[in-house]
């Protein structure tokens, strides 16, 4: 939490860290990364987000179906994160979903795999 926070504060992302600050105030840390997400998709609706950013975020609340959606996007909107994604150690909460194994294999069919 104190990594988000700082990336925000030096982003003066003062949205996104009210979102995180009201997340935690109501839970966990998954309920302020939630939070952020969810913010982020608000956001989307008046600016670019990269899809791929509203994913990871989601993965970092382990809410794993809304990241899979989003990462989707992600894909679909050609974002240059994915071609990252077999590697990221922030998405491990995804790495058993076969939704996400069908995702990679996708975006690098050659490359390597998750086994």
């Amino acid at each position: 939490m104190q990594e988000e926070r700082r990336k925000l504060e030096q982003r003066g992302d003062v949205v996104l860290l009210s979102a995180l600050d009201a997340g935690l105030a109501a839970g966990s840390p998954r309920d302020a990364m939630r939070a952020v997400a969810d913010a982020l998709v608000e956001r989307s609706g008046s600016s670019y987000v990269d899809p791929f950013e509203i994913g990871k975020t989601y993965a970092h609340a382990g809410a794993v179906d809304e990241a899979i959606d989003w990462l989707e996007k992600a894909v679909e909107q050609g974002s240059f994160e994915i071609i990252h994604m077999v590697y990221r150690p922030d998405l491990d909460v995804l790495r058993s979903d076969p939704r996400f194994q069908e995702l990679v294999r996708n975006v690098n069919p050659s490359g390597p795999g998750l086994d």
